[in-house]
């Protein structure tokens, strides 16, 4: 199964906590300034271009604290769509 890992970043991947949490599967679109939403469509017309099986699209603030390689191909074989949800901790 082909999964494509994408995020947008303002600035550089290297100063994202997405990247900063192991997530080096990820491909990152730097110094981003187009809306998000364009810029998931576009990874999006990609994943179909490139008949990708699997597409995740992620935020660049977000931590990612377990293994992907091994759930998210898991949870594509079974569902059609995905929508991960993020919680934040603010203490």
């Amino acid at each position: 199964m082909s999964t494509f890992y994408f995020s947008a970043t303002k600035g550089q991947k290297e100063d994202t906590l997405l990247y900063k949490s192991g997530s080096e599967d990820f491909f990152f679109k730097e110094n981003n300034t187009t809306p998000i939403a364009k810029v998931y469509n576009k990874a999006i017309d990609f994943a179909i271009k490139e008949n990708v099986d699997c597409l995740v699209l992620c935020h660049d603030d977000v931590i990612i604290e377990s293994n992907l390689d091994v759930k998210i191909p898991e949870l594509c074989n079974r569902f059609t769509c995905l929508v991960l949800l993020v919680q934040l901790n603010v203490n």
